[in-house]
């Protein structure tokens, strides 16, 4: 007998730690739900729930958001299962960044291909390269010293804007959390 929607939904809950709206998803359609059970096969054994979220994440909402532009269905997508994998283990990597990570999407669905050759040959690769990141939080500070002196005056919301600053500045490629942790070493200056 194939498995009932009730004994799917609490499957999902347990074994892959989605949340209600995500295995109501799989379970209505069930070609998107086995897409993601593909996927979820590709990743790494050990790997925590933490990027079963993150997959699930990516196929309801982003390539979902594809689907529905171009009016076609998951079977039909050019992107396979092991390769959507592999794109999901590099966001959670910090390889890209969940930007990058989108533009990726949007080639991989495009075109189909492997989300590494993709990257290198876009530069979408995230950098933790301290000198790197150091010159984009000079510059950042450089460029919003209104935003600098509200952070240092207490305001912490004016620490999420200038590393989004960064981000831009750096064009997706500075890792967000190697730039917070030098923005607050700068401005605790």
């Amino acid at each position: 007998l194939p498995e009932l929607p009730n004994e799917k939904r609490k499957r999902f809950k347990e074994k892959y730690g989605l949340k209600g709206e995500q295995t109501e998803i799989f379970v209505r359609d069930i070609s998107s739900g086995k897409f993601f059970e593909s996927v979820v096969s590709h990743l790494d054994i050990e790997c925590p729930s933490s990027l079963y979220l993150l997959a699930a994440n990516y196929i309801v909402s982003d390539l979902a958001g594809l689907m529905k532009e171009k009016n076609i269905f998951i079977n039909d997508i050019k992107i396979n299962p092991e390769m959507f994998a592999k794109l999901v283990s590099m966001t959670a990597d910090g390889a890209i960044s969940s930007r990058g990570a989108k533009d990726v999407l949007k080639i991989m669905f495009e075109q189909g291909g492997d989300p590494e050759e993709i990257v290198k040959e876009k530069g979408l690769a995230q950098t933790s390269d301290d000198s790197f990141i150091k010159n984009i939080v000079d510059e950042v500070i450089i460029k919003n010293p209104a935003v600098a002196k509200d952070y240092k005056s207490g305001k912490d919301a004016a620490l999420q804007f200038l590393v989004g600053q960064g981000m831009k500045i750096s064009g997706g490629k500075a890792n967000p959390e190697s730039l917070k942790k030098f923005l607050k070493e700068n401005l605790a200056k």
